[in-house]
């Protein structure tokens, strides 16, 4: 969901688009697209798509992401791969509120392409459900954020152009030192 109130894939956001990332007091929460940290429209990907029950509509309804993409789960960010039917509850937008629902279903589906999109926020609403914009990594939001804030601050100065072919070159320096240090762990305590 745009600032403006259009409703468009999330294939179609660019940089600099308000999107919506939360909803507090009845009102929508938005926060600027800064980077398309990675977008690739060709490759075949596994993605989980998860179910639950509409609160405005009492229709079925998902959120298809990575299953190392993370997700507000029991009110705390975790991978999508660990979300489970009927124990799990996603942070859903009905209306202007953000209510809590139950998961009915997880099932894999493979689709052509996917985007990764960063807000100011760190967060954005995808299909009505509260996700983060990050993927891979331990899900703790604001270290995350912390570590991003070279990246915030710069594009802040300098509007992003990066086109995301590849995962933008400050991510792969951080995500190539976060596999070093757990290399690293694994050899200390022998896992």
């Amino acid at each position: 969901i745009l600032e403006t109130g259009e409703t468009i894939p999330i294939s179609s956001v660019i940089v600099g688009d308000k999107v919506c990332v939360d909803a507090n007091n009845g009102r929508l929460e938005f926060s600027e697209v800064y980077l398309i940290a990675h977008y690739d429209p060709e490759t075949e990907t596994e993605f989980l798509k998860i179910e639950f029950t509409s609160p405005r509509t009492g229709l079925t309804e998902s959120v298809t992401l990575s299953p190392d993409h993370h997700i507000l789960d029991n009110n705390n960010f975790d991978f999508a791969r660990n979300v489970q039917p009927y124990s799990s509850q996603l942070r859903v937008l009905n209306g202007s509120q953000m209510v809590y629902v139950r998961v009915a279903d997880v099932t894999k589906e493979t689709h052509k392409g996917y985007i990764a999109i960063f807000t100011r926020a760190g967060t954005l609403v995808a299909d009505n459900v509260m996700c983060s914009c990050y993927a891979s990594v331990v899900p703790y939001q604001s270290t995350i954020n912390t570590v991003l804030a070279p990246l915030m601050i710069s594009t802040k100065l300098k509007k992003s152009n990066y086109d995301g072919k590849d995962a933008h070159p400050y991510l792969g320096f951080l995500y190539n030192r976060y596999r070093d240090v757990n290399r690293i762990i694994g050899k200390v305590t022998g896992k």
